[in-house]
């Protein structure tokens, strides 16, 4: 598990909106320094979709998240 740092937050504009259902949404933006991966010689297609987000090459298939989803 990675270490949690302590983060700096600069709120411009707020990042609360309210739905006119009077839902309540966050909006959260982080920088992080992330380390450059290492060098490969291998390659993978995308291809996006409506049924899937992405069918790679290699044939796996990534599923849309359930962001929406009710709670």
């Amino acid at each position: 598990m990675p270490k949690a740092a302590r983060l700096k937050a600069a709120f411009s504009p707020p990042p609360f909106a309210e739905t006119e259902r009077g839902k309540y949404f966050v909006s959260i933006l982080v920088e992080t320094e992330i380390p450059p991966l290492p060098a490969t010689d291998k390659q993978v297609g995308v291809d996006l979709g409506l049924k899937h987000v992405a069918v790679l090459s290699t044939g796996e298939k990534i599923e849309h998240p359930q962001v929406f989803a009710p709670i």
